[in-house]
């Protein structure tokens, strides 16, 4: 199995200064044209948090492109923007991250038995500043920033409306929380995924017996498999190698 790590315009080492700024169509055409330049359809889908979102958007776009569909955390179902989608928008980009805000979005993984250590969030966050430092970093995501951050806009790229379309297998997992903070320096820990569905599944599972097909909210993928996980959102860093294995076993059935 070969595995393909994108690193899209705009996001990490990849190229930061773009003209004109990256959207949501830069994003989603970006992965198709890499299906199709490289000849590797249909392909297995994996995004956390935003590239969950980007993947369903990709799913029901180009079914024929996408074989299954894993999302992790995934945002593009809260209508409200979350909290860090609202800063950069209109005519502005966002302020440069520093490393007590950073800290503050990674310290919530640090709980009881997660692999991912203040340590290693130190040197996470050390990573994440330096890209947003790089040369028209900020600028370039205005764009994507505004999509995402005006509520506006950012109604016409949610996907509730997507979700009863979408017919590619899919395996959506969240962290439900219920971690304990390893210290008292991070007592934001072990909250779990705090944007919608995610409460609300997180609820409901326990209420209708973990069949979230029941769920009273329309945020459902027909056939799709649900997993809630004892994690916060960053479930590949607090629980990796469960993570890997459920996902391997996913991808093979």
């Amino acid at each position: 199995m070969h595995v393909y790590d994108l690193d899209m315009p705009s996001y990490g080492k990849s190229v930061r200064k773009t003209t004109p700024q990256v959207t949501f169509d830069t994003v989603v055409d970006g992965i198709r044209e890499f299906i199709d330049v490289m000849g590797i359809g249909p392909v297995n889908i994996i995004g956390h948090s935003a590239g969950g979102w980007y993947g369903a958007i990709l799913a029901y776009q180009s079914p024929e492109r996408v074989k299954k569909l894993v999302m992790v955390g995934s945002a593009g179902m809260n209508i409200d923007p979350a909290g860090g989608s609202r800063v950069g928008i209109e005519d502005k980009p966002a302020p440069m991250p520093n490393m007590e805000g950073t800290m503050g979005g990674i310290s919530r993984s640090f709980v009881e038995g997660s692999s991912l250590t203040p340590e290693l969030g130190r040197e996470m966050a050390k990573q994440m500043i330096a890209y947003a430092e790089m040369p028209g970093a900020l600028e370039s995501q205005m764009g994507l920033s505004n999509q995402m951050g005006i509520p506006e806009a950012r109604k016409f790229f949610l996907l509730q409306r997507m979700f009863p379309y979408i017919k590619t297998p899919t395996l959506v997992m969240w962290g439900r929380g219920g971690g304990k903070p390893i210290s008292a320096d991070w007592p934001q820990a072990g909250t779990g995924d705090t944007m919608d569905p995610y409460p609300t599944w997180t609820e409901e599972w326990d209420r209708i017996g973990g069949d979230i097909s029941k769920s009273s909210k329309p945020w459902i993928i027909p056939g799709a498999k649900y997993l809630p996980m004892n994690t916060g959102h960053n479930v590949h860093w607090e629980e990796p190698e469960k993570f890997v294995s459920t996902v391997s076993d996913f991808l093979k059935d």
